[in-house]
C-alpha cells in the first residue's frame, strides 16, 4: 500500500518539489506527511491534493478505491496506510518483550526506542509517529506516554504498554 500523498502525486505526475512549490508548502512539512508523521493529514495539505486531482482532470473516487477499498477520503486512506505500515513493524516491538532496560542518561522509552528499531528516527519512521513528540518522551518532558505513541501500541496489540508507561514514569521521579 502506498502512502495517499505519493499516490496522488504519482497519479497527477507531479513532482514532490512541483508540488511543494505550487502550494507554498516547507520541504519538512511534505516530508513529514510521506513519513506518516501526522495524526491526520492537514487540511490545506488535503485541500491541495485535491486540488492537484482535479486540476489534472481525474476524479478521487476512480482511483482511491483500487488503492485503498475501504476509504472514503484521503484522511481515512493516510489512516489505513499508517495501519498498514505500523502492523508491518510490530514484530519488532513483541521481540522487544517487557523489560526496559534504562540508566540515568538514558530513560526507558529512549531504550524501547532503540532496542526495537536501533534508534527514535527508525522507531518514529516505523509506527508513523513525530520525531519531535518521541524526543520529548524518551526525555521525560511530557507527562506520561504520548497519545499518539499509546494509541500506535494499542493499534499493534503492543502487550507491554502499561510496563513502559510504569518504567518511564519511576525514571522520570528517579532521575529527573
Amino acid at each position: 500500500m502506498k502512502n495517499p500523498v505519493e499516490f496522488v502525486l504519482d497519479l497527477t505526475g507531479t513532482s514532490q518539489a512541483d508540488f511543494r512549490r505550487r502550494w507554498q508548502f516547507s520541504r519538512d512539512g511534505v516530508v513529514q506527511a510521506l513519513n506518516g508523521s501526522y495524526t491526520t493529514l492537514p487540511d490545506r495539505l488535503v485541500f491541495a491534493l485535491e486540488q492537484e486531482i482535479s486540476d489534472a482532470g481525474l476524479t478521487l473516487d476512480n482511483y482511491l478505491p483500487s488503492e485503498y477499498p475501504r476509504a472514503e477520503n484521503l484522511d481515512e486512506a493516510y489512516l489505513m496506510w499508517q495501519h498498514s505500515i505500523r502492523t508491518d513493524h510490530a514484530d519488532h516491538l513483541v521481540q522487544n518483550g517487557g523489560f526496559f532496560r534504562h540508566n540515568k542518561a538514558n530513560s526507558p522509552a529512549h531504550c524501547f526506542m532503540a532496542d526495537s528499531f536501533g534508534s527514535r528516527d527508525r522507531f518514529a519512521r516505523a509506527m508513523c509517529l513525530p520525531r519531535a513528540t518521541l524526543m520529548r518522551w524518551e526525555r521525560g518532558l511530557t507527562k506520561g506516554m504520548p497519545g499518539a505513541v499509546h494509541d500506535a501500541l494499542t493499534e499493534v496489540h503492543y502487550p507491554y504498554t502499561r510496563e513502559l508507561i510504569e518504567q518511564q514514569a519511576a525514571w522520570i521521579q528517579e532521575h529527573l
